[in-house]
């Protein structure tokens, strides 16, 4: 339900999140227009919903997560 995510993202102040570029894509740049950062990973972000994201937020940054599993290493840090 994108309008619950929107909601939920909102509400609690959520401005990173990570998340496979297909359930991103399903729901849509308006859900996630609160996040500053977006990781995506687990599978290939297509070039147009990069290109997407990155219009749909000023000053937003979208950051590529995905690779061979055994060169990619995911890190956070507050």
């Amino acid at each position: 339900d994108p309008a619950a995510v929107r909601g939920y993202l909102t509400g609690h102040g959520i401005d990173c999140l990570k998340a496979v570029p297909s359930h991103v894509a399903a729901l849509g740049a308006d859900a996630v227009e609160s996040v500053e950062s977006l990781v995506l990973g687990g599978e290939a972000a297509p070039a147009s919903l990069v290109g997407e994201l990155l219009g749909s937020g000023e000053g937003r940054s979208v950051f590529n997560h995905y690779g061979p599993t055994e060169t990619t290493i995911g890190v956070a840090t507050t």
